[in-house]
């Protein structure tokens, strides 16, 4: 495991240690009560759209610059239901957008499809059980711009990488989770399964046989000596945090540890933050930060940074 993985994940947990101490202890012998109050149980549902959209367009400009466009779109819905003896909270996340630069090809700038579905036991005691089940995907094909591989009537190549649900990332977990802060902070860790879904790109879906071949990623595209199917049992920890700040700010955090039994020397990690402003009721600042490591894809810690202002929809 790499020293800035590693120094990532320390921060998190010295993070997650103070804002433990500094909660308030509940009085001797009191519990969250199992039972929400009566007003509250119910669906409670929102669906947000957003659109950023950004252009440039230089002729003759003599201090220098480059015409460009530049669109995305984001879809995010929660359909949580409260009951009693119950919380099942789904949420959803779509994200596309492109990116045209002088006379370059259209580019892909973001492409997620991301699903899960959380249930969550109440019962009177602090740690509380639950299962999960998710799905992470994309939209469309993803290159490496960054490695030209060839030109076809002047027009540059550059190698695909990925497809729609190629990779396919699904995941089953059960375990116990804590409330740091309610409504703000919680934790859970459980056991996971975790299954990685490839068609093509098998580099994906690289295991023991693979490395003992001494085949890489790039090795296994449509390669048939490759397996397109992989299963991960181990475990997993997802701390959340969200603050809505007035007016109308929103900043979350999702931090996301697996520790897979297959390989005991490696730590995937997936950390996302964003921060949402609305100011005059439609408009939106956004800025996002993704970090993301896993050793059998790319024994590096990747990065991805978003910030961009535009129009903003509560469709529910």
């Amino acid at each position: 495991m790499s020293r800035a993985i590693t120094r990532l994940v320390l921060m998190a947990l010295t993070v997650l240690a103070t804002r433990v101490c500094w909660a308030q202890d509940p009085a001797p012998g009191s519990a969250e009560p199992a039972v929400a109050a009566a007003d509250t149980f119910g669906w409670r549902n929102k669906v947000i759209a957003g659109v950023n959209f950004n252009q440039a367009t230089f002729s003759n400009w003599q201090a220098g610059g480059a015409s460009n466009v530049a669109l995305a779109m984001n879809l995010r819905s929660n359909f949580e239901e409260v009951q009693p003896r119950y919380i099942w909270r789904n949420l959803a996340i779509f994200e596309y957008g492109f990116v045209k630069q002088e006379d370059d090809d259209l580019r892909k700038s973001i492409d997620l499809i991301e699903l899960e579905s959380l249930y969550t036991r109440r019962i009177e005691f602090a740690l509380k059980p639950y299962v999960s089940a998710a799905l992470r995907t994309q939209f469309a094909t993803g290159r490496d711009f960054d490695e030209k591989t060839g030109s076809s009537n002047g027009v540059p190549i550059y190698p695909v990488t990925s497809d729609f649900v190629d990779p396919l990332y699904l995941s089953q977990s059960a375990g116990v989770g804590y409330t740091i802060q309610p409504g703000v902070w919680t934790t859970r860790m459980g056991f996971s399964v975790r299954e990685t879904i490839t068609d093509v790109f098998r580099g994906y879906a690289i295991n023991g046989d693979e490395e003992d071949l001494g085949l890489d990623f790039d090795e296994c595209i449509g390669n048939p000596a490759c397996d397109q199917h992989k299963v991960e049992t181990g475990l997993e920890s997802i701390t959340e945090y969200a603050r809505k700040f007035e007016p109308e700010s929103i900043f979350t955090s999702r931090l996301g540890l697996f520790y897979s039994f297959n390989q005991l020397d490696e730590l995937d990690m997936n950390w996302r933050t964003d921060l949402s402003v609305k100011a005059l009721g439609f408009l939106n600042f956004t800025f996002g930060l993704e970090f993301l490591y896993d050793d059998d894809v790319l024994g590096k810690l990747q990065m991805k940074q978003l910030m961009g202002i535009g129009i903003i929809y509560s469709v529910l």
